[in-house]
């Protein structure tokens, strides 16, 4: 016994026995993300994913009114049945089978499959069925369907398949479809289904519909059932076709439309619109490129959406130009030209063109056609699209067009439109906005349309039945602009619209308040003066219903959280207006969901320290309850605590920032210090970053359980002065944060900036050689050559950039060139001192990668130490998972070289040569 005390008395005296482990990138895999939570529509059925960053994560689910629960290993996509009646999921093949085939080389349709659940808690019975390809279930019904990779029927139980010689005209055709079972876990009926190659539910289950394929005599034959599974009698059989495309009903499931073809092409074909009646004997209707009305040239489109309108008189559908048929190649590959001519009156510039180029293949504009008028109407063009619409009989249509401003859009922002409304009787479009940057917003039924005046500054209705024009907000002050932080143009309005269920009210956002307003804008109400709020609030609305195109004033939250302090609260109104405190908490809180028929509601809710779990209560917040835990093993890593810091630069503006510490900070220490910075962070002080590998930036969380301590300040700019602006802000911050906190080490901080933080980082260190080491990802050197760039995502211009948004030059490089050079890193590349690592990917679609190239030969040719990581083929922000975990190594040594005085890695000392590349990654340390 006393030799047992001993050895346990001497590893309690050991130093550090008991301390919490260091987060590395070693512990990506281990932590979990909660994903894809629900609240079935009963509210009694709580469900969630619980997903590793790697690895095979976990389907749980809770009866909240009694002790059904379990979890399904590798189970995902989790869907209930009606009433509760049954559950269905998949089932994901086991992670390292499918990495171990991988890496063998096994072709995908190889690999294993899903495997599909279902479970009935009534009778406390689960099937499971393999070899899944998708499954859909009727959320008003007893019915699923399941489709597998196969193409042939089960045998039955006890028999054996036998090899049979197929005799000659006896075989099945071939066909591109699968097995299709319809099944009802309930009563155990069931129905398979050959040869389907899509299928669906109507919304309340009554009806399916489902699209079979075979090859006949070397064509491709496609045939449509449409089935009523209370009144077999309704069913109707549609075909052949060559092709059958997107299918809808009407709410009340008596009319169905769908689009086929008959055309025998390969490539190219032409569609026609099918509407049948489901409830009577009426003949169908099918609208063809002959129909009267149609534009000559022009029919119905396979990629436009069908939809009824609410009163099933209106089906709305996309037209287009017929495809034109293929020619016949008579051009070798080598006798082809391949050339964009690049002309200086064009509409848009040649990039925006082919960037637009797949998106306009599958272009269509919208249509209808009213079954009361027997009128069909195309509502957009080439020129016009529609921003806005009811489903309303009584509707109009808002359509805008940028046809005359495309020609300045690559320097001009806001980017203008003209603005048009249309009546649904006569379709012709009638201007009423011109020059227009704002949003438009259409009421539910269509008749009126609020906007907001930028010459005014007020918001304005445009009732388009009595055609007047009211203004809402002229009879009081309030502050309705975005902050744009000192982007050099005239401030948006925050435009966030909601249309009260009364119909003679609607509430407009503006900076800090939430207003009531009267459509004739005689009267209005400040909702949220009620709220006692001590400091600045900003509002958040939330509504109940998701499906409602009104705001029921009783069917919402508010949200607000204090610009001061971030504490978020919850509040209902009241009969008389006034908001109620429902819940405060010094926490974010988000994703919020009320389930449809009962008052159960779900939640998330996070800190710092704590991950986002969810949480179940009713619509006032009584009794909240946490019903997950994701990461029980954080308690065992040395984590980090946040403080929201307040100080004054030297220009005199007022700012905010998250200061990170260690958790086991020892004040008698010096820590060093890391500067992250992006634009403005402060109101994510309660973001929970869970360690993973990074995209582009420092996560804080990770770094502070290194030993760093790491500031993000917010970033308050002047139009014109961007370097000067950051620099203000970032040192002054750095400052402030040496002075009050002596822990930090002013002889060891860094930067990290990623994009316009990059920028930053770059120009800072041409600025001061107060910082140690730098880190910037995808960053702007030189705003000459970038000024004439292109996006090569968007295919813009990059000028309006630097002109009027981000970049905040506010002029040409002809107008203000000395401001372009001030603000240019490549300029200032003779005074850096700081050792600079620079991320910048070939296929970079928002920063062009000859910026970083810039940037890293200025830095070699002056000798400078630098570093470029190119992760070929990789976007701005880096996408691959493996080109993460690397890049998350490499900027941890990088500042763990110059910050902690830990050993170089080989790529830092030696490079890693070309020949090297994909064998040799020089991760090892160099003693």
């Amino acid at each position: 016994m006393n030799k047992w005390l001993l050895v346990l008395s001497f590893f309690t005296a050991l130093p550090g026995f008991s301390q919490k482990a260091e987060l590395t990138h070693e512990q990506y895999d281990e932590w979990k993300s909660l994903k894809n939570t629900g609240v079935s529509r009963s509210g009694k059925i709580l469900f969630f994913e619980t997903a590793p960053y790697r690895g095979d994560g976990f389907l749980s689910y809770k009866n909240l009114n009694g002790t059904d629960a379990d979890t399904l290993v590798r189970g995902y996509d989790f869907q209930i049945g009606n009433n509760d009646l049954f559950f269905v999921a998949k089932i994901r093949p086991q992670f390292d089978t499918i990495r171990k085939l991988e890496i063998e080389k096994v072709k995908k349709e190889k690999l294993p499959k899903d495997t599909l659940w279902i479970h009935i808690p009534g009778q406390d019975t689960s099937f499971y069925l393999a070899d899944l390809l998708d499954v859909k279930v009727s959320s008003f019904s007893d019915w699923l369907m399941y489709r597998t990779n196969s193409n042939e029927l089960p045998l039955e139980k006890g028999k054996k398949k036998k090899k049979k010689r197929k005799k000659k005209g006896k075989e099945r055709p071939d066909s591109k479809g699968k097995l299709v079972t319809l099944f009802n876990p309930i009563t155990y009926e069931k129905e398979q289904i050959l040869d389907v190659t899509d299928y669906h539910f109507s919304d309340s289950g009554s009806y399916i519909s489902f699209v079979t394929h075979q090859k006949r005599e070397g064509k491709d034959v496609y045939t449509l059932d449409v089935r009523n599974l209370k009144d077999p009698s309704k069913n109707q059989f549609f075909g052949p076709f060559t092709f059958v495309g997107r299918m809808v009903w009407n709410s009340g499931e008596g009319k169905f439309a769908f689009l086929a073809s008959r055309d025998t092409v390969e490539k190219n074909k032409h569609f026609e619109l099918f509407i049948t009646d489901l409830e009577t004997d009426q003949p169908q209707l099918v609208i063809d490129s002959l129909f009267r009305g149609m534009p000559k040239g022009h029919g119905p489109s396979e990629y436009g959406n069908l939809m009824f309108a609410e009163d099933a008189d209106r089906l709305f559908f996309g037209t287009s130009p017929l495809p034109e048929r293929e020619q016949k190649d008579t051009l070798t590959e080598d006798e082809k030209v391949k050339v964009d001519v690049w002309g200086w009156q064009d509409e848009e510039i040649q990039p925006q063109q082919l960037v637009s180029l797949k998106r306009k293949q599958k272009e269509n504009f919208l249509s209808f056609y009213d079954w009361q008028t027997g009128k069909l109407g195309i509502l957009e063009s080439d020129s016009m699209q529609v921003v806005s619409f009811s489903k309303h009989r009584t509707g109009h249509f808002l359509l805008s067009s940028n046809e005359r401003y495309r020609w300045e859009s690559g320097w001009s922002f806001p980017w203008k439109n003209d603005y048009y409304f249309v009546r649904i009787e006569d379709t012709e479009p009638q201007l009423f906005l011109e020059g227009c940057t704002e949003s438009l917003h259409l009421d539910p039924e269509g008749t009126k349309a609020v906007y907001f005046d930028s010459k005014k500054e007020e918001y304005m209705l445009h009732d388009f039945v009595a055609d007047k024009i009211n203004c809402l907000t002229c009879g009081f002050d309030a502050d309705w602009l975005e902050d744009n932080n000192g982007q050099p143009y005239k401030p948006t309005a925050i435009n966030k619209v909601y249309w009260e269920n009364s119909k003679t009210h609607l509430w407009l956002m503006a900076k800090h308040d939430l207003y009531r307003v009267r459509y004739n804008g005689t009267s209005y109400r400040n909702i949220s003066i009620a709220s006692e709020k001590s400091y600045p609030q900003n509002y958040e609305v939330i509504q109940w219903d998701k499906d409602s195109l009104y705001y029921d004033p009783h069917r919402v939250w508010i949200k607000s959280q204090d610009d001061k302090t971030k504490q978020e609260a919850i509040f209902t109104i009241d009969e008389q207006w006034n908001l109620v405190k429902r819940m405060e908490d010094n926490a974010a809180l988000f994703g919020f969901n009320k389930s449809e028929e009962s008052d159960v509601v779900t939640y998330r809710r996070s800190t710092v320290s704590e991950y986002p779990e969810l949480w179940v209560t009713d619509v006032q917040f009584t009794n909240p309850k946490v019903v997950t835990h994701t990461n029980p093993q954080q308690k065992d890593y040395n984590w980090a605590n946040v403080e929201l810091i307040k100080w004054k630069t030297p220009s005199g503006k007022r700012l905010q920032g998250l200061l990170y510490t260690p958790e086991n900070l020892d004040p008698k220490k010096k820590y060093p210090l890391l500067v992250y910075f992006y634009e403005l962070n402060s109101d994510n002080l309660h973001r929970h970053w869970v360690p993973r590998p990074t995209a582009s930036i420092i996560f804080p969380t990770e770094y502070a359980s290194s030993g760093y301590v790491v500031f993000i300040p917010d970033i308050r700019y002047d139009a014109g002065n961007p370097a000067e602006s950051a620099y203000d802000c970032i040192v002054s911050g750095t400052d402030y944060v040496l002075k009050k906190y002596p822990f930090t080490d002013s002889g060891r901080m860094g930067l990290q900036g990623q994009s316009w933080g990059g920028y930053q980082t770059a120009q800072l260190i041409t600025m001061t050689n107060r910082y140690k080491a730098a880190m910037a990802g995808a960053p702007v050197a030189n705003m000459f050559s970038a000024y004439g760039g292109i996006r090569w995502g968007s295919g813009f211009s990059r000028m309006f950039q630097y002109e009027r948004t981000q970049s905040r030059i506010g002029g040409t490089i002809w107008e203000e060139p000395e401001r372009y050079v001030e603000n240019s890193p490549l300029f200032g590349l003779p005074n850096v001192k700081t050792p600079l690592l620079i991320m910048h990917n070939d296929n970079d679609g928002a920063v062009p990668w000859y910026q970083g190239i810039e940037l890293f030969m200025g830095l070699r040719r002056l000798n400078k130490p630098v570093w470029l990581l190119n992760y070929n083929g990789d976007k701005h922000n880096l996408m691959k998972e493996s080109n993460r975990r690397d890049l998350s190594i490499r900027m941890k040594q990088f500042f763990d070289h110059y910050l902690l005085n830990k050993p170089a890695p080989k790529w830092m000392v030696d490079g890693i040569p070309a020949i090297d590349k994909g064998k040799d990654n020089g991760l090892e340390l160099v003693d």
